[in-house]
């Protein structure tokens, strides 16, 4: 059975050699992603990333650049670097919010480039590139 890949588009924020992510603690697993989420029907991924940056971590991304693209059995994804933003990074009022639960819980964490190698990251592949991105 072949699986239908989810397309997504997420943002990298780096700021002071940090790199702003969402910990996601679910169904007893704690990991670290990139604000970001899926394609919906009729968006380009860079406006999927707009409003996902406004709706998860209250960004407006103004400048941007296309740093990496991925592709693993399961997912297909857009990585752009936040050149220019306005706002405070905060959780926004969009989904993560309203499923905030003890068995399903989301933060905002500002991680040192130096550490993002030793947390548990996805996709594991955006690591390097992400430690390799100099602001």
């Amino acid at each position: 059975m072949k699986h239908r890949k989810v397309k997504g588009a997420r943002i990298i924020v780096i700021r002071k050699n940090k790199v702003l992510l969402l910990q996601r603690q679910k169904d007893g697993k704690e990991y670290f992603v990139l604000p970001g989420g899926t394609i919906e029907p009729g968006e380009t991924p860079e406006e999927t990333m707009i409003r996902e940056a406004m709706e998860e971590v209250s960004l407006r991304i103004i400048k941007f650049r296309l740093v990496a693209e991925l592709d693993d059995e399961f997912h297909h994804g857009h990585y752009y670097l936040a050149e220019e933003y306005s706002g405070e990074p905060r959780l926004g009022n969009g989904p993560e919010r309203e499923k905030q639960s003890p068995e399903n819980n989301y933060k905002l964490e500002w991680v040192s480039l130096k550490k993002l190698s030793e947390l548990v990251f996805y996709p594991k592949k955006m690591k390097s590139i992400i430690m390799e991105l100099k602001k």
